[in-house]
């Protein structure tokens, strides 16, 4: 009889999935990474809480002293990595630096190179699926006290990242309003970040505040906006003895390589801001006062000449000059796209995007703020009209002056021009601009004053926000924010 010499056979089966090994470091690189874990995670309980994070025996920990570096302590533990005493150790121990201190680009570039190539906000162990609730805390019963207080709230925390100064958990829900609606009801200094957001650390900020002193900022929460840090360098250095300078409008800005600045949007927190581990901040009013003794006016006008051409050099604006030498008159071409004059009373602004504006240096120049004259049409609550109404039929009537606010109220002699460019580019913007001022009684009681040169666009910029915002300008009252913040950062004065 035939038979079927045929065998049949099952499928094999599937091989156990096999963790990844540890990765390999570069002589380089390793040491390049000792170098930042020594730097960063510089203290006893931050070095601890980080290694027991990933499984290090806590009986193998080298001892820590006064008499040791932390460089040194960091070398023997890499020594014991080397020697396999944790599984995946490189890898895990990268990973959760990255988790708690994402904006330290140094450490975020080996984290790519050698575990995860892609965004932050997917990479598995960095990303956070659901919201994380920062908590200022800098001792165990702090930290116990807001563990007790969420769970409290059925928010079923579970540590996320802890430091000396915060903690953090991700909690059981995915809406950052709600969230941030309980911790509302708590006693608690805390933010909260959205998930797959701002989930991590800045580990140090450098801070100048509006008279020049400098902080150094430790563990902020990349999810705080800049609005609240200014807030608080300015309570910190004008508490109790100036209570104007509280309610007086802000600037930040990014500083640059080479001093250079760059405006910040105060609405940003530090990562839509794009700030990272080290970044250098300055904090002004919008016009700051200052300390240093003015030249006479020959001396000023060579300096505004000087401050005027650099700040333009770079920025792709053209300045005529009266004179080579000594030059009182400045003429500024620009391109910002922007609103112009209503083509019919009551009509809409049309749109416009090349601007020409005029800087005038006063006889009484350095010791009066210079005056400016926009030149072009331009539509804006702050630029006396250029067009024709009722306001330009008057004799004498202004065309075109800029209400420069704070500038000319709080000049000094020093002044650097190469700000007053940066009020001219962000009133081109819609940056800067102003419908009520604030009056401070001597009760402190906050009352409106009118602040506009030109009804018609003041009106129509309280009406139009959402255009305003289009064009990447500024709300004329700070928008309140789906997530408020009422975190504390960790302010050190340096300087």
């Amino acid at each position: 009889m035939a038979t079927d010499s045929r065998v049949s056979t099952s499928a094999p089966e599937p091989e156990p999935e096999r963790p990844p090994a540890d990765i390999v470091l570069t002589p380089e690189d390793r040491a390049d990474l000792l170098e930042l874990f020594g730097t960063v995670f510089h203290t006893r309980g931050d070095a601890r809480r980080l290694l027991q994070a990933i499984g290090f025996p806590i009986g193998s920990l080298p001892g820590w002293s006064d008499a040791v570096a932390a460089l040194d302590w960091w070398d023997e533990i890499f020594t014991l990595l080397d020697a396999g005493l944790v599984p995946e150790g490189y890898r895990r121990l990268l990973t959760r630096a990255v988790r708690q201190y994402r904006g330290n680009t140094r450490l975020f570039d080996l984290y790519r190179g050698y575990v995860a190539d892609g965004p932050a906000s997917t990479a598995p162990g960095v990303s956070n699926p659901s919201c994380v609730v920062f908590v200022r805390a800098s001792s165990d019963e702090e930290r116990q006290a807001a563990f007790a207080q969420l769970r409290a709230l059925d928010l079923d925390p579970q540590e996320w990242v802890t430091t000396d100064l915060v903690a953090a958990y991700t909690v059981a829900s995915t809406d950052q309003a709600t969230v941030s609606a309980q911790m509302g009801r708590t006693q608690l200094p805390w933010t909260v970040a959205s998930p797959n957001g701002a989930s991590y650390l800045i580990h140090t900020l450098i801070v100048e505040g509006p008279d020049g002193s400098r902080f150094r900022l430790r563990d902020t929460p990349a999810a705080v906006r800049l609005q609240t840090i200014a807030s608080e360098v300015v309570a910190e250095q004008y508490a109790g003895k100036d209570p104007q300078a509280t309610a007086r409008p802000t600037v930040i800005n990014r500083v640059l390589a080479g001093g250079e600045q760059e405006r910040a949007n105060p609405e940003q927190n530090l990562d839509e801001a794009g700030f990272s581990d080290g970044a250098q901040v300055r904090i002004a009013f919008e016009g700051r006062a200052g300390h240093v003794a003015p030249g006479d006016r020959e001396e000023a006008l060579g300096r505004a000449r000087r401050q005027i051409v650099g700040y333009a050099r770079s920025r792709q604006i053209e300045v005529r000059a009266n004179s080579d030498l000594l030059p009182t008159r400045f003429d500024l071409s620009f391109t910002q796209p922007s609103f112009g004059p209503p083509e019919r009373p009551e009509g809409p602004p049309t749109r416009i995007d090349r601007h020409r504006v005029r800087i005038l240096l006063v006889t009484g120049f350095p010791a009066t703020a210079p005056d400016v004259y926009w030149l072009t049409p331009y539509f804006h609550p702050n630029v006396f009209p250029t067009y024709d109404c009722v306001l330009t039929e008057e004799p004498g009537a202004p065309r075109g002056k800029v209400c420069l606010g704070q500038v000319a109220e709080s000049w000094y002699p020093a002044k650097d021009l190469g700000e007053l460019c940066r009020v001219i580019a962000d009133i081109a913007a819609y940056r800067n601009y102003d419908v009520f001022g604030l009056d401070l009684p001597p009760d402190d009681n906050t009352v409106p004053r009118i602040n506009f040169y030109d009804p018609e666009a003041a009106r129509w910029a309280v009406l139009h926000q959402e255009e305003i915002r289009a064009i990447g300008g500024s709300p004329v009252v700070p928008v309140q924010r789906e997530v408020p913040t009422v975190f504390r950062t960790h302010l050190r004065r340096i300087g």
